[in-house]
């Protein structure tokens, strides 16, 4: 009979080691083959203890493989799907910066020649002129009413004032208009011209005309330029036709190499220093959260461009630049 012969190694007591991929279908066969064989199941069971059906049903080795190939995409999506997010906040919160902050240098080109064609004809008939310091600045403010229209100018032009180098305190002629009211203050020869001028509602404060290109030289440390490309380009343009210093060229020269390199979203919130050539220049952007520093550590020696970013953006560097320092 077919059934027994079948069951012929069951009742020896052999054991049957069945192929993984058999493992199922074999299982299902013989138990459709006992339920119809003519000896009850309880019998050959207990006729031999030694009777067993070894199923080994462990993955096969390939489909382990696949199980890890699914896992390790698995990991590799995510992570991506990490990065990418990242990298989308970084450059919305780059967008947003550049949206929300501005860095106003000068009154719109028309209206800057206006108010400086109106200084000009000042400046030509100033006066009697009193000595140009701080100090005489700041007594003349202290002698206007509160809210007065030029105590608002002496505040302004004594604040400025005192950012000037040495060079320009020395030898100025400021002359300062406000409400048909005007004031005119002089040290030294008064070669370089000043005017503060009410416009609009808004106080200006104009250098007119520098002396020399010493004096050119010397304001640049003393101003805030917007942190961008055309900016740092027309300071080494001046620079050059000035005959600046050759090693503050370098150092700009190393700054417009460097900062394409730089993510977006530090850029656009950064205060940058190069000091160069026994000069610094200044370069902001936003509100100056993150610090870029170009400097030479000594005579001859290499550029060094550092810079030192918080949150986010340190997190944009070390992704795009695979570095913090």
């Amino acid at each position: 009979m077919k059934d027994s012969n079948v069951l012929k190694p069951l009742l020896d007591g052999e054991h049957i080691v069945v192929p993984p991929e058999q493992c199922t279908s074999y299982n299902e066969r013989l138990l459709e083959m006992l339920s119809r064989s003519s000896l009850p199941l309880r019998n050959i069971i207990g006729k031999d203890t030694r009777f067993a059906v070894f199923c080994f049903c462990q993955s096969s080795p390939k489909s382990e493989a696949t199980r890890s190939e699914g896992l390790r995409i698995l990991i590799l999506t995510l992570v991506y799907t990490f990065l990418l997010g990242l990298v989308i906040f970084a450059v919305g919160r780059s967008y947003v910066s550049t949206k929300v902050h501005t860095y106003p240098i000068q009154p719109y080109a028309r209206e800057f020649e206006r108010i400086k064609g109106v200084m000009n004809i000042s400046i030509a008939v100033s006066g009697v002129p009193k000595n140009l310091t701080l100090a005489a600045l700041l007594e003349a403010k202290g002698q206007e009413p509160l809210g007065g229209a030029m105590r608002i100018c002496l505040d302004k032009a004594a604040q400025e004032f005192s950012k000037e180098p040495v060079i320009v305190k020395k030898n100025t002629l400021m002359v300062i208009l406000c409400n048909g009211t005007k004031r005119v203050f002089r040290s030294g020869k008064g070669q370089n011209k000043i005017g503060v001028v009410l416009a609009n509602e808004k106080v200006y404060y104009l250098f007119v005309h520098e002396a020399s290109a010493e004096v050119h030289l010397a304001r640049l440390g003393h101003q805030t330029f917007p942190l961008n490309r055309t900016s740092i380009l027309d300071v080494l343009v001046e620079l050059k036709s000035q005959n600046g210093s050759e090693e503050m060229q370098q150092c700009l020269n190393k700054t417009l190499m460097e900062l394409p390199q730089e993510p977006t979203t530090v850029l656009a919130n950064a205060k940058m220093v190069v000091s160069c050539g026994w000069q610094n220049l200044t370069f902001l952007s936003g509100t100056g959260e993150n610090e870029i520093r170009v400097y030479r550590e000594e005579m001859g020696g290499e550029i060094q461009f550092r810079v030192k970013a918080s949150g986010w953006d340190w997190w944009a560097r070390v992704f795009t630049r695979g570095r913090v320092v």
